[in-house]
């Protein structure tokens, strides 16, 4: 039996990678995704019960998150933003907002 995201809930965790990835990474909203499914898979699941299952899901990612940050602290070098762009400056004859 595949293992499940949530105790209680219908789905397995490949649902929830598909959601997460449609929804985060293709930026596809969540009802176009399970019309999408209904349609061609013939997967029906209530919008509500995804909806209220997304919401349940940041505490989950908590422990990945201070993960990345203590990694960022302990590194050389940070990325940050480059291109340097002059809007306040004396250089500048006019301001560019």
């Amino acid at each position: 039996m595949p293992a499940k995201l949530f105790p209680k809930g219908g789905c397995d965790i490949s649902i929830w990678v598909e959601i997460i990835l449609w929804k985060f990474l293709f930026q596809v909203p969540t009802n176009r995704l399970l019309n999408y499914w209904e349609q061609s898979c013939d997967l029906s699941l209530p919008p509500d019960t995804v909806g209220d299952n997304l919401e349940r899901l940041p505490p989950l990612f908590a422990p990945l998150e201070r993960a990345i940050y203590q990694r960022c602290r302990e590194s050389h070098h940070w990325h940050a933003e480059g291109t340097r762009w002059l809007v306040f400056s004396d250089e500048v004859a006019n301001q560019r907002w």
